[in-house]
């Protein structure tokens, strides 16, 4: 199984609760910040972002959200990264972000508090993966899939990109992706 960002936290519940589900979770970039040692900053940035979508918007949020995660395709920007996308891309883009005035009104803030329960995955049934995007260093993002590897005890696995890596580099993306699931 491939997850990435709250899908790959939905990964790791989906194998806590029924690992015979699930063989291998490739768990990419979750947005796991209940791991971080001090989750109190994170939790603060992610309810003031909550309250923007309730004042301002959902354009303001997610403006706010892409410069928070990273992907404002530079510093400061105020909107989501700017690059040529595939006409396909492009339509997944559109079709995603119709979801996004659902994600945070009631998602966001959820995914925010979810604690991976660390003991059950730590069996070893099912392998849990958790992947990181080589360019997400520095990034909220890596330091939280960091800290929740080492809570699993697992040495995180590199992924070309960031946190939307399997965008941008696709083919360099699946054939890590490949070689994770095949154990090679």
């Amino acid at each position: 199984m491939f997850g990435t960002s709250g899908g790959a936290q939905i990964g790791l519940d989906l194998a806590a609760r029924y690992p015979q589900l699930v063989d291998t979770l490739v768990a990419h970039e979750p947005p796991t910040i209940m791991a971080l040692p001090d989750p109190s900053q994170a939790l603060a940035a992610d309810r003031d972002l909550h309250e923007t979508y309730l004042h301002e918007g959902v354009d303001a949020a997610m403006g706010k959200f892409f410069a928070m995660a990273g992907l404002d395709g530079e510093e400061g920007g105020d909107g989501p990264p700017e690059f040529d996308m595939p006409p396909e891309a492009a339509e997944t883009f559109a079709r995603v972000s119709g979801n996004f005035e659902y994600w945070l009104a009631h998602g966001m803030l959820p995914l925010s508090l979810y604690e991976p329960k660390v003991e059950v995955l730590r069996k070893g049934k099912p392998r849990i993966v958790i992947g990181l995007g080589e360019q997400s260093k520095g990034q909220p993002i890596y330091e939280m899939g960091t800290a929740v590897a080492g809570k699993l005890g697992v040495d995180p696995v590199a992924f070309p990109g960031d946190h939307m890596g399997f965008e941008a580099h696709a083919e360099p993306f699946v054939e890590t992706l490949d070689k994770v699931l095949s154990g090679r």
